[in-house]
């Protein structure tokens, strides 16, 4: 499992550093279902106390 965790620390931090230039259709198609599955399982005892920030609602892309 420790190495799943790196390769997907790699990814994110990846994505951070370039953005989802250059990614196929597929790739952007699987982000966007995982986001959103992660976006739905978030619950309001998740969020930081003062909510979450500017960087954190604002869109990407």
């Amino acid at each position: 499992m420790k190495q799943d965790n790196r390769h997907i620390r790699y990814l994110a931090e990846h994505l951070l550093n370039t953005g989802l230039e250059g990614m196929g259709e597929r790739e952007l198609q699987a982000l966007t279902r995982i986001s959103k599955r992660l976006q739905a399982t978030r619950t309001d005892a998740s969020l930081p106390v003062g909510g979450i920030t500017f960087g954190e609602r604002r869109p990407t892309g």
